[in-house]
């Protein structure tokens, strides 16, 4: 894909019940973000799944970037146009999600 991501640089990591951040290509232990995940009277439990969720985000926008040209290697093997628009649907959809994490 041609869309240039804006994301922070590093990998996400979380941290005990209280923080996910992202390392700073540069340096050891220097953040880049930092983001706090537990506050008070929250339900910890769900703050964490989201913890979880953020730090696997980048590798989940990675994975459908794949999946994306994964999808248009199908259509080149689809023998019915109802298939290929199918696909073609697919990959539009994605396409948006990924535009909808970058912010656009």
């Amino acid at each position: 894909m041609s869309t240039k991501t804006k994301f922070t640089k590093g990998e996400w990591r979380v941290v005990g019940n209280t923080f996910i951040y992202a390392l700073n290509d540069n340096e050891v232990n220097q953040f880049t973000c930092l983001v706090q995940t537990s506050v008070g009277g929250a339900n910890d439990e769900e703050l964490m799944a989201n913890a979880h969720l953020m730090a696997a985000a980048p590798k989940m926008y990675k994975g459908l970037e794949f999946f994306i040209e994964y999808l248009k290697c199908l259509i080149l093997d689809t023998e019915t146009k109802e298939e290929v628009n199918a696909l073609n649907h697919k990959i539009n959809e994605i396409n948006q999600l990924l535009a909808e994490a970058r912010g656009e």
